[in-house]
């Protein structure tokens, strides 16, 4: 199975790409929201992972052509920093 992760957050990106690469998944990073279509014509890909921020769900239908059939994941993350109080824990 081939992914394509489309996401900014490098951090993001090599944590998905690392656990899918350790179930054996083909895996391509894309952090540039405008180069997914050069990557779509490629190689055929049977999950697409689109950071949301970078492509909205109706932005996502239009990046491939109507006769390619793909699954989409849209992550959302925001990550928050906090200190946890020692008696939390």
């Amino acid at each position: 199975m081939r992914v394509l992760i489309v996401e900014d957050e490098t951090r993001m990106a090599a944590l998905i790409r690392q656990g899918l690469e350790e179930e054996a998944y083909a895996v391509d990073v894309v952090a540039d929201g405008s180069e997914v279509m050069d990557w779509v014509r490629s190689a055929h890909y049977d999950l697409i992972m689109l950071d949301i921020s970078i492509y909205s769900p109706t932005r996502a239908d239009r990046i491939l052509p109507q006769s390619y059939w793909v699954h989409y994941v849209f992550l959302g993350f925001k990550f928050v920093d906090f200190e946890l109080n020692p008696m939390d824990r």
